[in-house]
């Protein structure tokens, strides 16, 4: 599929970073979101040596990793990830992600659209506590598990779906461990979620789903 994107003019640019960019478009195979990562020149290539350019795996690659084993632990749905990468003498000149568009819209969005509780009412956040929980499970670590990597959308049961997203830092370690690095994500999540105006209640609810 990655071999088959559209001509950028049939690409919409959502999001831009100085070496990053996210794109969106649509074709016969339904909507999908293009990240494009792009290192011009020595300088920028060995910026990210050992860690994402040069003797470590692409931030795409990472991404990549983290969507496949959440979808085959049946923590989220498959958002068909595939990266390509595009190397000279080692270092990483361009990587590439492409994945399906979930749907529905990032939890930060959502606070601000309705703000205390994101209108998920008590049970959402309590279902949002156990997709969290299940993606710790399945082994899977992000220091960046923020509200925007979110994504929540309702089922056609009524039912909230959840997907992380932005997974480029991550790392995976044997499923069920607890460690550090487990608690060090919630902390981040739930400092994000108080800076975002999430109510007490909302995050009660969250604590008792990931206690489940």
């Amino acid at each position: 599929k990655i071999l088959s994107i559209p001509h950028p003019n049939a690409r919409r640019q959502i999001r831009r970073s100085r070496t990053s960019w996210v794109e969106h478009f649509v074709d016969e195979d339904g909507a999908w979101y293009l990240k494009t990562y792009r290192y011009d020149g020595l300088r920028a290539a060995l910026r990210g040596a050992f860690r994402n350019t040069f003797a470590a795996p692409s931030r795409a690659r990472r991404e990549a990793r983290a969507l496949e084993l959440l979808a085959a632990a049946g923590v989220q749905a498959d958002l068909e990830a595939e990266f390509l990468e595009s190397r000279r003498f080692g270092f990483l000149r361009e990587a590439l992600l492409l994945t399906r568009d979930f749907g529905g819209s990032d939890l930060a969005e959502k606070l601000q659209e309705k703000p205390e509780d994101a209108g998920l009412e008590l049970e959402g956040w309590r279902a949002l506590g156990r997709f969290v929980q299940a993606l710790h499970d399945a082994g899977l670590r992000d220091p960046d598990l923020k509200a925007r990597n979110l994504l929540l959308r309702r089922g056609e049961d009524g039912a909230w779906r959840f997907a992380k997203i932005d997974a480029s830092s991550s790392r995976i370690v044997a499923r069920n461990r607890r460690d550090a690095a487990r608690e060090r994500d919630l902390r981040v999540l739930v400092s994000d979620l108080e800076t975002l105006g999430t109510s007490t209640d909302a995050l009660a609810a969250l604590r008792a789903g990931l206690e489940h």
